[in-house]
């Protein structure tokens, strides 16, 4: 039962990073002249990382002073789920009898 529970601790670590990183890219797209989702791969990040923002911005104001900082948000929210949520799991997955 242990590493089941390691190899869900690891996968959910994985997803909170690819998360982390696609949050990251739509950053640095809004940047350039690509901050116009006109091809698909673009518009799907676009999708994806919308679904993450929009629960944060339901609390927070969507731009203050001209800066959104919903990503910055959506980051530490990510990070705080990796560190607190998937290091418990990964160390009760250690301590679990084999």
């Amino acid at each position: 039962m242990g590493e089941i529970i390691i190899v869900i601790s690891k996968l959910l670590h994985a997803v909170i990073m690819l998360l982390q990183l696609l949050i990251f890219v739509h950053v640095v797209l809004s940047w350039t002249a690509m901050s116009v989702p006109l091809n698909a791969v673009t518009r799907y990040l676009y999708a994806l990382v919308e679904m993450i923002y929009r629960p944060i911005r339901a609390v927070i104001p969507t731009a203050l002073g001209g800066v959104d900082f919903t990503p910055m948000v959506a980051l530490l929210a990510l990070y705080v789920l990796d560190v607190t949520v998937v290091s418990f799991l990964l160390s009760s997955g250690y301590r679990w009898p084999r």
